[in-house]
């Protein structure tokens, strides 16, 4: 093959790949971040939700932990719920993506919410003037 060719052909594939470079030069650092619900009242469910960054969910998996046990993994699994909340529970996920485009820092650990619970109180003011004891029906 004579030096011309060789050049021509260099030329050509680097004409070629410098596309594709470019596209795989321009990745997206991967991240997570849990939804705080907020207090939850003793005994009720609690919804978490995970939002990543992607565009593209395909490929996505998801771990969630509850005081770092597994409590669920998949594909596409954005959301945890659960009815066994307990207060100071720590909830958090992780994502590991294994889709099209082009992603760093896979697997991404979002941030760890701390589950508040509150136990709901009634109370009652008698101003009738009469008096009830304990078991009275009131009405």
């Amino acid at each position: 093959m004579k030096a011309k060719n060789i050049i021509s052909c260099v030329i050509l594939y680097l004409t070629l790949l410098m596309p594709v470079l470019k596209l795989y030069g321009q990745c997206t650092a991967l991240s997570v971040a849990v939804t705080d619900p907020g207090p939850l009242c003793s005994g009720s469910t609690g919804y978490f939700q995970a939002n990543i960054n992607l565009s593209d969910e395909d490929g996505t998996y998801y771990t969630w932990y509850r005081n770092s046990s597994i409590v669920q993994q998949g594909y596409g699994l954005i959301n945890y719920v659960t009815n066994a909340i307990t207060d100071g529970d720590k909830i958090k996920c992780t994502v590991a993506y294994s889709g099209s485009i082009c992603v760093t820092g896979s697997p991404a650990t979002s941030n760890v919410v701390t589950v508040s619970t509150m136990t709901p109180s009634v109370s009652i003011e008698n101003t009738s003037g009469t008096t009830f004891c304990e078991g009275d029906m009131v009405y």
